[in-house]
């Protein structure tokens, strides 16, 4: 059936906004997938088959099984990353990578920024990691996804430092300052980081209460949760 150039115009406009709820649907998805991202930090954890994890490009595939998706982190240069290199991986290796992480976004300046808008872009699934005692950056408001890192020492302070003997903070005290935190941020998906292993800033046991609080709330939400180990 011939059609006149309005009609066939008109066509194309409809293909391609069908084409890109489509892509837009595949991106929200990968926000909502797992109900667990495990991150390989200083330690190791095999990733189950209901779970993702998140590696640095030196650590990719490092401890995947099978059926585990894997979210790329880039690190800022700041904290001695190199987003080209990044870039380039995840260009390499795109139809294995879930999503990307951005670590520390707030500590990246104008070089996260421009990765976050070129990830944006090109349809990336991308979450930037953002903590509650820094401001949101506005090229992150009314993303998709943002990552609110809650230090185990945060009840004592916005630092995230706890001297020795420090009181642990109960469950419903935890539940309230991750709530606060999370309350912070604008985007259609906060999703929570917690630390299940010591790090620079906290060399202590990683409070019970704390990672309860944490899978209570990703689980009320029906968003993921990350754990760093």
């Amino acid at each position: 059936m011939r059609r006149g150039p309005r009609v066939n115009a008109l066509l194309s406009v409809f293909a391609l906004a069908v084409v890109a709820a489509f892509v837009g649907a595949g991106v929200l998805g990968a926000f909502t997938q797992t109900p667990i991202v495990i991150w390989q930090g200083a330690q190791l954890k095999p990733c189950a088959m209901d779970e993702s994890q998140a590696v640095t490009m030196a650590r990719f595939n490092a401890t995947r099984t099978d059926g585990c998706k894997t979210w790329l982190v880039m690190t800022p240069p700041s904290e001695g990353g190199d987003y080209a290199a990044e870039t380039a991986f995840y260009q390499a290796h795109k139809g294995s990578i879930q999503g990307v992480i951005l670590d520390d976004f707030q500590y990246s300046g104008s070089a996260g920024a421009t990765e976050l808008s070129t990830l944006v872009s090109d349809h990336v699934a991308v979450c930037p990691v953002l903590y509650p005692f820094l401001a949101q950056p506005s090229d992150t408001r009314g993303l998709p996804c943002v990552i609110v890192g809650v230090r185990p020492g945060e009840q004592v302070g916005s630092d995230g430092f706890s001297p020795p003997g420090s009181p642990v903070a109960s469950l419903s005290a935890w539940t309230t300052i991750m709530r606060a935190d999370m309350a912070k941020f604008n985007a259609t998906h906060v999703h929570l980081l917690v630390y299940e292993a010591p790090t620079s800033f906290w060399h202590l046991p990683v409070p019970a209460n704390y990672t309860q609080a944490a899978a209570e709330i990703s689980a009320s939400d029906g968003q993921f949760l990350v754990k760093f180990y």
